[in-house]
């Protein structure tokens, strides 16, 4: 048994693994596993036996914060203990760089919600997934700043910028590695400033993530920020996942008509839990430190 740093020439091997232990239609893309990866390529492992890979895990730290998944193994080696070992590596790179570490899974699936809780995690508020509203019209007197539409000197400075905001602001989350994928598979990135400072940023990275995902000084910045975003994305299917410690956010979103279409189990290792069981009137989505 050896577990070794992903690269991409397993991912035929983790597309497999991923579609046949989650019983999924079809096989995540290339494009996906890359934007995974490639989000945190120190953190996401793969375990070989007899020289086959037969799992998988995606670890992510983003700054002072990180999480484990999605992590799977074959099914004719599970309940052997491998998911375990997986996990172990993963929570020994997270413990090395993170104050909060955590993960999230659907409360259906009570078996893995009871292993979590042996390993030490415990629960929190859910993340709440919403759907955006086809019809908002932008707010007359915001102008976005659109990142694409940036030379990559720009984006590599306000990247560096949004970078040092955020972890100034929102408790040590650092988003750069997601902002640079997000431009790199051609999401959009959508940023607000006020007196020439950064006031917040939505980013809509499919390839990564299938929901939007940022944060913003106040209600105001969010509620122009997801117009804006909506505005540039007409016709496509827009969600947005919250937990729902952020209650001024979920309260905004339900006063825009959004509608929850889905709820998801957040739960935090002892120790490195950090304000989970706090309500928060900051407006975040992903952010786990607060």
């Amino acid at each position: 048994m050896k577990i070794l740093q992903m690269e991409n020439k397993h991912f035929d091997a983790v597309a497999r693994i991923d579609q046949v232990a989650f019983g999924r239609g079809e096989a995540r893309r290339g494009d996906n596993l890359e934007a995974l990866l490639s989000s945190d390529p120190e953190g996401c492992f793969v375990l070989e036996v007899n020289s086959q890979v037969i799992g998988f895990i995606f670890t992510k730290v983003m700054g002072e914060e990180g999480y484990f998944g999605p992590v799977a193994v074959l099914p004719e080696y599970q309940r052997d203990g491998f998911g375990k070992v997986l996990i172990a590596r993963s929570l020994e790179y997270l413990k090395a760089h993170c104050k909060v570490i955590g993960l999230e899974v659907f409360p259906e699936l009570g078996q893995n919600v009871g292993l979590y809780h042996k390993l030490g995690f415990g629960s929190g508020f859910p993340s709440l997934r919403f759907e955006l509203l086809e019809n908002l019209d932008r707010i007359g007197n915001f102008k976005g700043l659109q990142m694409s539409m940036l030379t990559f000197a720009e984006q590599v400075e306000i990247d560096n910028e949004l970078g040092q905001w955020t972890e100034g602001c929102f408790g040590g989350v650092c988003y750069s590695k997601d902002l640079q994928t997000a431009l790199k598979s051609g999401g959009h990135v959508v940023i607000a400033y006020k007196d020439d400072e950064p006031a917040g940023f939505l980013a809509d990275s499919p390839v990564l993530l299938p929901y939007l995902w940022g944060v913003a000084r106040d209600e105001q910045v969010m509620e122009a920020l997801l117009r804006e975003i909506r505005h540039a994305r007409k016709g496509e299917r827009l969600l947005i996942e919250v937990n729902a410690r952020y209650r001024n956010l979920v309260e905004l979103l339900g006063k825009m008509g959004c509608t929850v279409i889905r709820s998801v189990n957040r739960m935090l290792l002892a120790g490195y839990e950090g304000d989970y069981l706090k309500e928060s009137s900051q407006m975040s989505m992903r952010a786990w430190i607060g």
